[in-house]
């Protein structure tokens, strides 16, 4: 029997392939690698932006939680305002404000170990900071009374009317 033509056709059609080195491979096959590898590299940069993109929006969601996390202590800070203890404490230890009936007491010259600064965190908690107006306020306290100061006492004349009778009254 001889074969028709139609498949003597097919068979030329199918009988088209390559030979490398001993592997044989259809042009179709070929072809179809090609375009797939064409494609590869054409989604390479598109690959690579993508990535890129990604560390970016990660680099930007973790400052925007951070800024998250700022906003939500400063909102914790601000909320303590409100509360009336928060306040009176601050207002002591910033301005040295006392409550009617109590004693503000500050303590000069420190021994050298609480002045060197290894407990300067609890003495700013015991004892508050006289605001600046406080010492003038004191200063002029203390310089309009006469003899007030020790420093001055020996250098500034006084003049006792008993003993200046007394003097005269032995030197006749």
């Amino acid at each position: 029997m001889a074969a028709s033509p139609v498949t003597a056709k097919s068979e030329q059609k199918t009988k088209k392939k390559l030979s490398f080195g001993g592997l044989s491979a259809s042009v179709r096959m070929i072809s179809v690698a090609v375009v797939l590898g064409m494609v590869g590299l054409n989604l390479i940069p598109i690959g690579m932006q993508w990535y890129q993109q990604e560390q970016e929006y990660r680099a930007v969601r973790a400052e925007l939680d951070a800024a998250n996390l700022r906003h939500q202590e400063l909102q914790d800070s601000i909320a303590a305002w409100d509360n009336d203890n928060f306040v009176a404490n601050e207002a002591k230890t910033r301005l040295g404000y006392v409550w009617p009936g109590e004693v503000q007491y500050n303590v000069v010259g420190l021994p050298e170990t609480a002045q060197s600064g290894e407990d300067e965190a609890s003495l700013s908690v015991n004892s508050p900071v006289r605001p600046w107006t406080s010492t003038i306020l004191q200063s002029m306290i203390e310089a309009d009374q006469p003899g007030s100061s020790s420093e001055l006492g020996s250098l500034v004349p006084t003049f006792d009317p008993k003993k200046a009778t007394e003097d005269e009254d032995a030197g006749a």
